[in-house]
């Protein structure tokens, strides 16, 4: 059986019969005779015969052949007449059948007469000025018209209901380097033009603004925000498009390497730290335009050349403030400022801790004298006459002296800095960050932690920490506004446990003079964890990678995820392929991504062998997924490790001619539409890699 639709002729074979023989009134007879026995009883020949059990039986569910019309009737009218040439049209049918859970189906008949009738009209020949009746058609009478044309001519006007149109224009972000976008054009319900604003005017923009504005105190805080308020929004709108969150990442570090080269014009300490982003982090992208694999190998030039001139790596950024060379420790050591506030604190401290064993003295005198007070004095006793009794008085001025000496209380003073040098520096930095650099290191943070990093599951929070900005002997210095990163600790101070008071009786001035009792580290206070808990996890694979659906090939998204399963090891994990497909659609799949200079040549041969089927979605996501992801960078080529094959113009032209003679297969078949939208991928994909003049205008007109 022939697949596609049945190409078909209307009307069929035409008989002309004289006007002599339809008079005959016997020749009619038999016709008509012969159509009603035919529309009453279907003869046996035309029945279709099916096998079943060694036996043969009618199928009253499928069509009866037309041969006893078509064939028989045509036959005996062309022995008593001429065949004639008429009009045709020819039309490519199907049967539409309507069957659900029914013994016969239905097959519309009126249906194909609405789709043949009219049709004929296109074929008839125009009119002629010559057969109209001009004066015939001016004398109509008109007569029912009449009155209501009468009606109309003495109607009355109607007022019109009208209201003034007011079209929702809502502000946009102005496209030019001396306007910076504002956050407040973000329309909660309909964010999707203002990202699109965003990210055209990163991609054309942001150098210019940058060059005009790289010396202003403002910048950092601009781009921080920025950053903040449109991942915030990107993330959660792009959540099921890979391609989406990839140019998200991209504009996201574009406005990072903004972000950055302000805080490192502020303050040059900075670029002797890595900023955390590893080399391999941005190789998941999905990037299907030249434009964007250009910024992306602008941003991994530049995080590669701050990683290489950087002496300390990230953690002595959001981590480690107890490590000699930490960024707090470097900046504290470099920064008046930062010197002169901790003389200050350490002078406020021990002015406090002098009044502090000013007030121990005082109380310890008073402790001695109340007892020796009770010691010249005896007990006041209550005498009973009755029965020459006494007994201790409820009020005895000898035991409340007594009792308010052994009572007295004093509080401990705490030393507000930590013991250690190091973290006294770390502390006294962490007080009065400079905003440029609070501003960078939060954004760089959320970037690290919150967008590229997976969510973290089983976290729990820290039930009770304390902050170094709300403890009582530094909360007075805290300038700088509290920010995500804070230090804190999971221990009391002194001030809050049980050890915050002590009996003058057993209190010396040591015992009441105290260190500080907490030990910092630096905590997230949006997730509520330590930063070194939530560090070290950057991994955008799974976001920039295509899922699968359930179904057929739900158990094969290994093939998508990465180029490194090797041929071989498909050959020898074929027991786990699916019932729905063969082997050798399984293999096909399964092997396209076997390494990453190997992609595109598998999928130049799999265009010309045809084992996979390019009409399923799942296929389309595969290709898609090999053409768009970016792959480790080349050597300082454009097109990068993964399509180092596109700048091949042989190869260019080969893939070309194979994707022609695909879409020559599937351009016939509407139901060919992926397999359409996948040729397409290819052949953008190959744009945007650089080729010669010759395959750049091939590629084009393809």
């Amino acid at each position: 059986m022939a697949k596609g639709r049945l190409r078909r002729c209307f009307p069929g074979p035409a008989i002309a019969v004289s006007q002599e023989r339809m008079a005959d009134p016997s020749f009619r007879k038999a016709l008509v005779q012969l159509l009603t026995d035919l529309d009453d009883k279907t003869p046996a020949e035309a029945w279709p015969v099916v096998s079943k059990a060694d036996s043969k039986a009618n199928e009253a569910r499928d069509s009866v052949h037309p041969k006893f019309i078509t064939e028989i009737l045509t036959g005996i009218l062309r022995g008593i007449g001429q065949p004639v040439d008429v009009a045709r049209i020819y039309k490519r049918t199907r049967e539409d059948v309507l069957w659900s859970k029914a013994y016969k189906p239905w097959r519309p008949k009126r249906w194909a007469a609405v789709e043949q009738n009219p049709d004929p009209f296109g074929t008839q020949r125009a009119w002629k000025s010559s057969k109209l009746f001009h004066y015939d058609d001016t004398q109509l009478t008109v007569s029912t018209l009449r009155p209501y044309l009468a009606q109309v001519a003495t109607r009355g006007t109607v007022a019109l209901k009208y209201h003034i149109f007011t079209p929702d224009c809502r502000p946009r972000i102005c496209q030019g380097h001396s306007t910076f976008p504002k956050l407040s054009l973000l329309v909660a319900d309909d964010p999707y033009l203002f990202l699109a604003d965003l990210e055209l005017w990163d991609q054309d923009w942001l150098d210019d603004w940058l060059i005009a504005n790289l010396q202003s105190s403002n910048s950092c805080t601009l781009l921080a925000d920025l950053i903040e308020g449109y991942t915030a929004t990107a993330t959660s709108h792009y959540a099921e498009s890979p391609e989406d969150i990839s140019l998200m990442l991209l504009t996201s570090m574009d406005l990072w390497v903004a972000l950055d080269k302000c805080a490192i014009h502020q303050h040059s300490l900075l670029s002797s730290y890595d900023p955390g982003f590893s080399h391999s982090l941005f190789n998941p992208f999905q990037l299907p335009k030249k434009l964007q694999m250009e910024r992306l190998s602008r941003v991994q030039q530049y995080v590669t050349k701050r990683i290489n001139a950087s002496l300390y790596g990230s953690l002595h950024l959001f981590r480690d403030i107890d490590a000699k060379d930490s960024f707090a420790v470097r900046f504290f050591e470099e920064s008046l400022h930062h010197q002169i506030l901790r003389r200050d604190i350490e002078a406020a401290a021990n002015i406090e801790r002098e009044q502090k064993k000013m007030e121990f003295e005082e109380k310890h005198r008073q402790y001695h004298r109340m007892l020796e007070e009770s010691a010249e004095i005896c007990c006041d006793r209550i005498q009973w006459n009755r029965h020459s009794r006494s007994t201790h008085g409820p009020n005895c001025t000898k035991c409340q002296l007594i009792s308010s000496a052994t009572s007295m209380q004093i509080t401990v003073h705490e030393w507000p800095l930590p013991g250690r040098e190091i973290e006294t520096k770390s502390a006294v930095f962490e007080l009065d960050v400079p905003t440029a650099i609070a501003k960078w290191r939060n954004a760089t943070y959320a970037l690290l932690v919150d967008i590229f990093s997976p969510v973290a599951s089983n976290l729990q929070s820290d039930t009770k920490v304390y902050f170094l900005s709300k403890f009582s002997g530094l909360s007075k210095y805290a300038s700088s506004r509290t920010g995500r990163l804070q230090l804190a600790s999971r221990k009391k101070p002194f001030v809050n446990a049980h050890y915050g008071t002590k009996k003058i009786s057993g209190a010396t001035e040591e015992s009441i003079c105290v260190n500080n009792g907490l030990q910092y580290s630096m905590y997230d206070s949006k997730l509520s964890k330590f930063t070194g808990e939530l560090l070290g996890r950057c991994d955008v694979l799974r976001i920039c990678t295509f899922q699968l659906p359930c179904g057929p090939y739900g158990t094969l998204q290994f093939a998508l995820d990465g180029t490194t399963h090797t041929s071989n090891e498909m050959v020898a994990r074929q027991a786990e392929c699916p019932k729905a497909l063969n082997q050798h659609e399984f293999y096909a799949f399964t092997a396209l991504r076997s390494g990453d200079r190997l992609q595109w040549r598998n999928i130049a041969r799999e265009l010309v062998a045809r084992v996979l089927n390019f009409s399923h979605e799942e296929t389309y996501l595969l290709v898609a997924q090999t053409a768009w992801q970016v792959g480790r960078p080349g050597d300082g080529k454009l097109c990068r490790e993964a399509h180092a094959d596109l700048e091949e113009e042989e190869f260019g032209m080969l893939l070309l001619s194979v994707m022609g003679e695909a879409v020559g297969t599937a351009e016939g078949n509407w139901q060919n539409a992926v397999a359409i939208r996948t040729i397409v991928a290819l052949a953008t994909r190959l744009l945007s890699c650089p080729l010669t003049v010759v395959s750049t205008e091939v590629a084009a007109a393809f």
